[in-house]
């Protein structure tokens, strides 16, 4: 009898299905299989460790002769490379030691000259200091640049208030039109031209809004900064140039005395100082990470075992 098409269909259908079962089935029994597998290869991992553990408490001369005979050989071949180790580490942090030792020596011997310098460059500066506190050149000049640098100050705050009304001034003038239309005809100053009907609006305009007094306070907001500006970089030029002649006068003094050179040999012992420290620090660096090292290679528990 033949099969319709549908029924073939239907068949096919739950031949798949029955077949993705099984698959599915067996995917789920390997995989329970694969799990129980790690498992017994944990245990076992751990059953060896355990009974290593047990033969071989610690990697020692003597629990390695109460280990297996099998594996004897081995474990001593170990300990010999871990006792190799051990020396050349106990080796290298006798070296460094001894390097540490010098180098502390060195920086003791380094601190000492540098105390010794700034003493010396402490008493080189009170001599300068009273050379200079004697000289009434140099005082006047003091005197003249201490005075100069207050009225800076006061010249340079005066100069932040008048910029700062200027900013919160300004924008009134600027949006007044009546005021901007008699300012670009150039009222009041020679250049205005109007004659007539214009002329006499343009006054009456004038009046009307007291433009002479607002040109005033207009002109003093923007030319004022400018002009008090000029004025305060002059002012620095003339503090420069007092200063720099007060510096050089200083200058000669210590040159004199012999303080620039002390500064300068102090700052070449600082530097040295620096240097030293900065040589220490990798010495002791190095000397912990050996230590513990060396640490680590008298544990008969330690990475060798």
């Amino acid at each position: 009898m033949a099969i319709s098409g549908p029924d073939m269909h239907r068949q096919l259908m739950d031949g798949y299905k029955n077949a993705q079962q099984r698959l599915e089935q067996m995917r789920q029994s390997i995989s329970a299989i694969s799990s129980r597998r790690g498992e017994l290869g944990e245990d076992r991992s751990g059953a060896l460790v355990d009974l290593a553990e047990h033969y071989l408490p610690d990697l020692t001369r003597e629990s390695i002769q109460a280990s297996w005979v099998e594996a004897r050989d081995g474990l001593t071949r170990v300990l010999m490379r871990k006792e190799d180790q051990r020396r050349r580490v106990s080796d290298a942090l006798s070296v460094i030691n001894d390097k540490r030792n010098l180098e502390d020596d060195r920086l003791f011997e380094i601190n000492q000259s540098l105390d010794e310098a700034k003493q010396q460059q402490d008493e080189l500066a009170k001599k300068v200091e009273a050379e200079l506190a004697a000289d009434t050149t140099f005082g006047t000049l003091s005197n003249r640049a201490a005075t100069a640098e207050a009225a800076l100050e006061r010249a340079e705050s005066n100069l932040n208030e008048i910029e700062q009304e200027a900013t919160k001034k300004l924008p009134a003038y600027q949006e007044s039109s009546l005021f901007n239309y008699l300012r670009e005809r150039q009222y009041g100053t020679e250049h205005y031209t109007k004659r007539g009907f214009t002329r006499r609006t343009d006054r009456w305009l004038a009046k009307f809004i007291n433009y002479n007094k607002a040109k005033q306070g207009y002109d003093f907001l923007i030319n004022t900064p400018d002009q008090m500006r000029t004025i305060i970089a002059k002012d620095h030029e003339a503090l420069n140039t007092v200063m720099d002649e007060l510096e050089n006068r200083r200058d000669l003094v210590m040159k004199r005395v012999g303080l620039s050179a002390a500064i300068d040999k102090f700052e070449q012992i600082e530097t040295r100082r620096e240097k030293q420290l900065v040589e220490l620090d990798g010495i002791r660096e190095e000397t912990e990470s050996l230590e513990r090292e060396l640490t680590d290679l008298e544990d008969s528990r330690g990475s060798y075992y």
